[in-house]
């Protein structure tokens, strides 16, 4: 395990901050050591420099984790001068994958920075973030995200080593989270959310379970939750054995050390999904975060990573959330490819 350091709390004094025209924030992404995830940062920070100062002056730390020390390609150096590069060490990766970089985020927050926020390297800014959620954030500090769309797989996917219980394939998603309350916490977590993309139900709520492609709050309260997650997320990723226990982890985290969470609108972490489309149309007209993870119309390792497929992305005839996305790219790259 890497070695923690514990960053330092803010006396309760300093969350009732007085008004301010900029404020600094900062972006942790993880990937793993190829085209697709570097021309999707590299993207990342052009979507901030197309913005405000507060977003141009951003900084930016794409976290790397592989079997073996990742070194940043000839080809990418150029576009990651105001890129700060980390590779997670590879025992790490050898013991849980890709999280070795996700974690390892936590620990190369700036205490200094107004909010961070871990990103996915699949999202790209297409607004600037509000100035009054930024205040909120500071003022207010909190474990901030979009509810994830679905609930999670039951059936074990890519950590069949892990060994522990199975909950049955038939249980309803609310007693899902009575369970892993139950196993985890001695009681039943409280689920006050609805899934984004199901109907509203009640076997369909659940806990503070946010998508992991955009995660906010300020260096305290994530600490706060990185402190809670390592006492916690191996023992989850036993239990589901599949990799949405990081997910999870949050979840139970949150409840377990009374983080205060907020649950933000949509156009935070905004799909490029037909069902997102048709249930929040009015969210379309003012995403924040472009999360474009679906594959239907393109490829999103792909479409950054040679100019052949970027000219392929330019000129395909999108609808919805996708054209949205591709208008973006093309008021950011002026049409041209950028790397």
């Amino acid at each position: 395990m890497t070695p923690i350091q514990v960053l330092p709390r803010r006396h309760p004094e300093e969350t009732n901050l007085a008004p301010r025209s900029g404020h600094k924030i900062e972006f942790l992404i993880c990937g793993s050591p190829n085209d697709a995830f570097f021309s999707q940062i590299a993207f990342f920070r052009l979507c901030l420099d197309h913005l405000d100062a507060v977003h141009r002056s951003a900084r930016v730390v794409a976290v790397f984790g592989a079997e073996e020390k990742p070194n940043l390609p000839e080809r990418w150096r150029p576009h990651f001068d105001r890129i700060e590069f980390v590779g997670a060490d590879p025992s790490e990766f050898a013991r849980v994958g890709y999280f070795a970089a996700s974690d390892l985020r936590f620990d190369l927050i700036d205490r200094d920075a107004d909010v961070s926020f871990l990103c996915d390297a699949d999202t790209a800014l297409m607004r600037q973030l509000p100035g009054s959620f930024l205040e909120d954030s500071t003022r207010h500090p909190a474990v901030s995200g979009v509810i994830a769309h679905y609930p999670f797989p039951l059936q074990r996917q890519s950590l069949p080593a892990r060994a522990g219980s199975t909950i049955p394939m038939d249980t309803s998603p609310r007693d899902v989270w009575r369970i892993l309350g139950e196993r985890f916490l001695g009681y039943d977590i409280p689920c006050r959310h609805n899934f984004t993309l199901l109907d509203a139900s009640p076997e369909n709520r659940c806990a503070f379970y946010i998508n992991y492609g955009f995660v906010a709050g300020t260096p305290v309260i994530l600490t706060s939750l990185r402190d809670q997650l390592l006492g916690i997320q191996d023992e989850v990723a036993d239990f589901l054995g599949n990799d949405f226990y990081g997910q999870v982890a949050i979840a139970l985290a949150v409840e377990r050390g009374g983080i205060p969470s907020r649950a933000l609108p949509m156009r935070f972490n905004y799909p490029n999904d037909r069902e997102a489309d048709r249930r929040y149309p009015e969210e379309i007209l003012q995403v924040i975060l472009m999360h474009y993870l679906r594959h239907e119309h393109f490829n999103r390792h792909t479409i950054f990573a040679s100019s052949a497929s970027f000219d392929q992305f330019m000129n395909l005839n999108l609808t919805g959330s996708d054209a949205a996305f591709q208008s973006h790219v093309r008021a950011v790259c002026q049409s041209r490819y950028p790397f």
